[in-house]
């Protein structure tokens, strides 16, 4: 379980106890924002710098981006 709170400059912060549950936070939080995004716009952007972020979120995004394109 994260440990969530805010910061007056910063907005929300979250502690997560490992990599296994920060990772599925992440995913959390950006299927949470792709979904609005898409309602809202009718499509979501993201962009990712690689490297260890990427290796994090692994198996549990493809699932949620089944139908994506990249380009």
């Amino acid at each position: 379980m994260a440990l969530t709170w805010t910061h007056k400059d910063r907005g929300e912060i979250r502690v997560h106890e490992n990599t296994e549950e920060l990772s599925t936070g992440v995913v959390d939080i950006i299927a949470e924002i792709s979904e609005a995004s898409i309602l809202k716009h009718g499509a979501f952007c993201i962009v990712l710098s690689g490297g260890s972020l990427v290796s994090l979120m692994g198996k549990l995004i493809e699932s949620l981006y089944d139908n994506c394109r990249l380009g």
